[in-house]
């Protein structure tokens, strides 16, 4: 069990980095009323990447049941090769497109001003939607399952790792949330000095984050 939780790491740090859903959250926290949407926010988030693991876990499931005992070692292997070509392919894609002019804190970006005007319902849908239909998010969440499975853990083990991985993936999403829920005047300047790291950097974040985990996937999958 304790193997398969540092096993996870990788991947649970590949779904966390993706910027685009940390700029927002820390956009709507430098608000005073926006706790409450960058909260609904981070619910909707984990509450699609628990239906991801739900209906991976029943994908793969019946996968394995058609390919039988022996074809079914070949599942995750399989999966993380493809997903590993797949993360150098978004790393070549984002670096061959041509770079946005930089955003600043004092002149954010026009979808970022946009989300300062949705409700905390709109807000819950929206953190849905960003993880159901991000790729990224599918391909990760996909390996992270098919290894809890190849580990071939006990049912209450597998689902405290499907837990782990789900809550552990929306960390960078859930601990500004908590830590301004926590201590809400000491946070505006950490928040503010984040998210203008976080716009300025995100081309690059991307792009690194992309072609190490694409190497790393490949690595796994041909180990």
């Amino acid at each position: 069990m304790g193997a398969t939780m540092v096993g996870l790491l990788p991947l649970i740090i590949a779904a966390a980095v993706l910027p685009t859903g940390i700029v927002m959250t820390l956009f709507w926290l430098r608000d005073r009323c926006g706790l409450t949407k960058a909260a609904t926010f981070a619910a909707g988030r984990l509450f699609a990447q628990l239906i991801q693991v739900v209906l991976v876990g029943y994908g793969l499931k019946e996968v394995d049941d058609a390919a039988g005992a022996r074809g079914a070692d070949h599942v995750a292997p399989w999966v993380l090769l493809m997903v590993g070509v797949l993360w150098l392919a978004a790393a070549l894609v984002t670096s061959l497109r041509k770079p946005r002019p930089a955003v600043t804190v004092a002149a954010p970006a026009r979808w970022v001003m946009a989300s300062s005007r949705v409700s905390a319902p709109a807000a819950f849908g929206i953190g849905a939607l960003m993880v159901g239909f991000s790729m990224k998010q599918w391909f990760v969440t996909t390996c992270a399952i098919a290894l809890i499975d190849n580990a071939r853990l006990r049912q209450s083990q597998a689902m405290l790792a499907y837990l782990y991985f789900a809550v552990a993936a929306q960390s960078l999403i859930l601990a500004p949330v908590i830590f301004t829920a926590v201590a809400p005047v000491r946070t505006p300047r950490l928040l503010t000095a984040a998210q203008e790291w976080m716009q300025r950097n995100k081309r690059g974040i991307t792009i690194g984050v992309s072609l190490m985990f694409g190497v790393w996937f490949i690595y796994q999958g041909i180990t």
